[in-house]
């Protein structure tokens, strides 16, 4: 258990860097708000793909999609990152959790739907991912 939890934990410095370090997004992993109260598209990470769709209603962001992973893995946490004109992350909150080895053939069900407040100066929007990969039989 303990090399389990060792795992996440350097995956999740790895993406989101050390606590104490401010966390950036590059410009191609930005997805900006626009002047539409409503967007949507494809984010690609790595092995991470999410098709989302929001919509912008003031301070508060109504966000849906679709998570797929190419790997098989054990469980999947999806975060929306909110990050201010510079890149800089403001703010982060989980949007998708798999659960542990809820399914023997990848993700059962990758769909989300949460609405959440935007910080003041956010100017947009990313997505990140912690995954514990598959590596033993259940």
């Amino acid at each position: 258990m303990a090399v389990i939890l060792s795992i996440l934990l350097f995956v999740q410095l790895g993406l989101f860097g050390c606590a104490g370090m401010r966390q950036f997004v590059s410009e191609d992993n930005r997805i900006l708000f626009s002047d539409q109260e409503t967007s949507q598209g494809v984010f690609d990470y790595r092995r991470l793909t999410v098709e989302y769709s929001y919509a912008l209603q003031g301070d508060n962001l109504t966000l849906t999609g679709r998570v797929f992973y190419s790997g098989r893995v054990d469980s999947l946490n999806v975060y929306v990152l909110f990050f201010d004109a510079t890149g800089t992350v403001m703010q982060e909150q989980i949007v998708y959790f798999s659960g542990y080895r809820t399914s023997r053939y990848g993700l059962a069900d990758s769909s989300f739907e949460e609405t959440m407040v935007v910080p003041p100066t956010a100017a947009g929007i990313s997505f990140g991912y912690s995954a514990q990969h598959r590596t033993g039989k259940k």
